[in-house]
């Protein structure tokens, strides 16, 4: 084995070689507690590919936050199904939905911007 490991070595280790830690937080919503996580890249992907692509209402890509980065504490189980979606869109935007949903953007540093068309 090598003494000295190459400058990519030591960077691959240093990113791709290290272990993933998710930045996440407990948020106390009516008295019960909810962990959030900021996305991975994956689970952007995955709400992103819920999501029609003309679509331009911002409701679905809220929900669909919610629905994989909401999770009960200490675990990776979801709390909200994909079978919720329907019973979530029902519910006042203010309240839980839209405080778990600012608490996960401000765990996040990557804002999605969009390219305006000329």
């Amino acid at each position: 084995m090598q003494k000295n490991k190459s400058a990519r070595d030591k960077i691959r280790a240093a990113t791709v070689g290290n272990k993933t830690i998710v930045k996440s937080k407990i948020m106390t919503i009516e008295g019960v507690d909810i962990e959030i996580f900021a996305p991975t890249l994956e689970q952007s992907q995955f709400i992103e590919s819920k999501i029609e692509a003309d679509e331009k209402d911002f409701t679905p890509r809220l929900l669909w936050t919610l629905i994989v980065l909401c999770k009960v504490p200490g675990t990776n189980e979801r709390i909200f199904e994909e079978a919720d979606y329907d019973t979530l869109m029902k519910k006042p935007a203010e309240g839980f939905i839209e405080k778990l949903y600012l608490g996960i953007r401000s765990l996040s540093t990557m804002d999605v911007v969009e390219e305006k068309k000329s």
